[in-house]
């Protein structure tokens, strides 16, 4: 999908199997974020991080891109108040913003999610 849009993506995956739920959220985050980058940030490099440990699943997905509206604030678009929700209600956080690059303005997602289901995290 970026190489279509032209833009280069760098992934890296370092994270353990996650249970159903986590994992549908973590789907939700860089399915959104692919799309964001794509739609509206212009870059030409992103890079998607995926890391895991027994307590947290964590994403982020950076990109040079220019905002289509130059603004000191990040306005959030339903994509994004639908996300951050879903994100909070599996008990973890969201936060996105601008985050420079040497290539560009950029703009940042981060998440990090509970790992739940499984022994170590189950009850608390």
């Amino acid at each position: 999908v970026f190489e279509a849009a032209g833009i280069e993506c760098t992934t890296e995956y370092q994270s353990q199997a996650l249970p159903p739920s986590t994992g549908m959220v973590l789907d939700c985050v860089v399915r959104e974020g692919v799309t964001n980058v794509i739609r509206h940030s212009r870059a030409q490099h992103c890079q998607i991080r995926i890391t895991s440990s027994d307590m947290y699943v964590r994403a982020k997905i950076s990109n040079d891109g220019h905002p289509r509206k130059e603004t000191s604030t990040v306005e959030w678009g339903s994509g994004l108040s639908g996300l951050a929700e879903r994100v909070a209600k599996a008990g973890g956080k969201l936060e996105l913003g601008r985050q420079p690059t040497s290539s560009g303005p950029g703009f940042q997602i981060s998440v990090e999610i509970p790992v739940r289901g499984n022994s170590t995290t189950e009850g608390r």
